[in-house]
């Protein structure tokens, strides 16, 4: 089973960004569910958006986009080719990135298994499964919740077993 983990990059308004001081932070729950996934004996992949790329700043008209490129991120998740891939959401304000990153994965191949978590997809899990790219939204923290999804894909556990999960 080939997981990867992402962080996806950040989206602000120009007239609400400061550049000198960017909102990266640590994926700390990705980090958690990799952790309980090697201990089960799975060897995830985190991507993160904010250390793939040297060019980490990318302005547009309205808006300046902090972490790297989507093309870069494409291309990241094309080499790593997995089954499942796991997307953090820490920000409600940064939803739309979420699923845009949902949707990459879904035009490389609509037969990767989608799941978005965080504080957003906690409480209004229809705006990720609504979209159409993620097909699962997790409830709550997500450690246990990943890896029964992950059972339930090698066909070990009935998708009605597992706490925590919202799915279409």
């Amino acid at each position: 089973m080939n997981i990867i983990l992402i962080n996806p990059p950040q989206t602000y308004p120009k007239n609400c960004y400061d550049k000198s001081s960017p909102r990266a932070c640590i994926p700390q729950g990705l980090i958690q569910i990799a952790s309980c996934l090697e201990r089960d004996g799975y060897k995830p992949k985190i991507i993160d958006a904010f250390t793939i790329s040297e060019e980490l700043l990318h302005e547009t008209k309205d808006n300046i986009h902090f972490g790297a490129s989507w093309n870069s991120i494409k291309e990241a998740i094309k080499k790593e080719n997995p089954d499942i891939v796991g997307i953090t959401n820490q920000f409600t304000s940064q939803k739309d990135n979420a699923i845009n990153t949902a949707k990459l994965v879904k035009e490389i191949n609509k037969n990767i298994i989608t799941v978005i978590g965080g504080p957003h997809a906690s409480v209004r899990p229809e705006d990720f499964l609504e979209s159409g790219y993620a097909d699962f939204a997790v409830i709550g923290e997500g450690e246990h919740t990943f890896r029964d999804i992950i059972s339930y894909m090698e066909k070990k556990k009935n998708i009605e077993d597992i706490n925590g999960l919202v799915y279409k």
